[in-house]
């Protein structure tokens, strides 16, 4: 409960970094009081946090020089307290961390998990309700086995569906955005060739007509059509349901998924680019820092979609 509470009250910024910071907190005792000791302060509102556990800005930059990301400076305004971080070393610790959890979660994803079950009924139909148990059931082994976590688990889409030891995550529903009701006519293979030509137009638009010759092009669109229909049933709550449009492209999720796995692509050229050519001499050492940091954007990308079973356009 205090740490969740504490959570809440210190503010992590991604806008309007210049002026507000990366951080900041109420320096009122009211904001606070659940957490200090003794209430001799609780009923003064002119009295601060900080006045209260006697410190004063300057104490903040000093204290941080034992964290992990230090305080560059500080200033108050408004009744709050902005910390801005020492931004080059924020970026060495937040690339560390993420090369480090890369490598880690990459390790952990190899061990199989038979913990998580996907309902028998749901892996012999093939309607789209029962394709997003399936994803999501991989998804949930995924999750699981990273977090070192093993409880029985059966996902299912039946809410009857029940066991003694083992606990039951029910999906909901894929609905036929137009009729509103469960989408039953379509089958899977169906859904993933509608998106799939839908792929191919877009791909048809940017690129020309080569894309329905190449055979290179044809397995990657396969690829990306699949990829499509993953993002679009895995998107939102599992516990709400999915409602799909069938009928326009652009209501669809094809453009959402083609941005994503695109700008993989993207990435993926600009560093095997970079990579290709003779080192450059002459390139300012904040070039390759650029390069290096796309790298790690890239590969987290990648994760990312491989813990959603999604393959990455290197993989296609």
């Amino acid at each position: 409960g205090g740490n969740s509470a504490r959570g809440l009250l210190v503010k992590k910024h991604s806008e309007n970094l210049q002026t507000h910071g990366d951080f900041s907190f109420p320096n009122s005792v009211k904001s606070w009081h659940e957490h200090l000791k003794g209430n001799e302060y609780s009923s003064n509102g002119d009295v601060t946090l900080l006045h209260c556990i006697g410190k004063n800005l300057n104490d903040l930059i000093e204290e941080s020089v034992r964290w992990n990301l230090r305080v560059k400076s500080v200033k108050e305004a408004a009744g709050r307290v902005y910390l801005f971080l020492d931004r080059p070393l924020a970026i060495t610790v937040g690339l560390s961390e993420a090369l480090r959890n890369i490598v880690l979660i990459s390790q952990l994803l190899e061990a199989k998990n038979t913990s998580v079950i996907t309902d028998p009924l749901c892996e012999q139909t093939n309607c789209l309700t029962s394709l997003r148990v399936k994803y999501l059931s991989n998804v949930i082994k995924n999750l699981c086995t990273i977090y070192g976590k093993s409880p029985e688990v059966l996902v299912s889409s039946r809410s009857s569906c029940k066991g003694s030891e083992t606990r039951v995550f029910v999906c909901e529903s894929v609905l036929n955005a137009k009729s509103g009701s469960k989408e039953t006519a379509i089958s899977s293979e169906d859904f993933i060739r509608i998106r799939q030509d839908e792929m191919t137009l877009i791909a048809q638009h940017k690129y020309g007509v080569r894309v329905t010759t190449d055979s290179k092009w044809k397995e990657f669109l396969t690829h990306l059509g699949e990829s499509a229909v993953a993002f679009e049933l895995l998107q939102g709550r599992p516990s709400s349901t999915v409602k799909i449009n069938f009928n326009n492209v652009s209501a669809g999720s094809s453009k959402g998924a083609s941005f994503i796995l695109y700008n993989c692509a993207r990435l993926e050229t600009i560093i095997r680019t970079f990579n290709d050519k003779e080192p450059r001499k002459h390139l300012l050492p904040v070039i390759y820092a650029r390069i290096h940091m796309l790298t790690i954007l890239n590969d987290t990308l990648k994760l990312c979609l491989k813990i959603l079973n999604i393959k990455s356009v290197s993989q296609m």
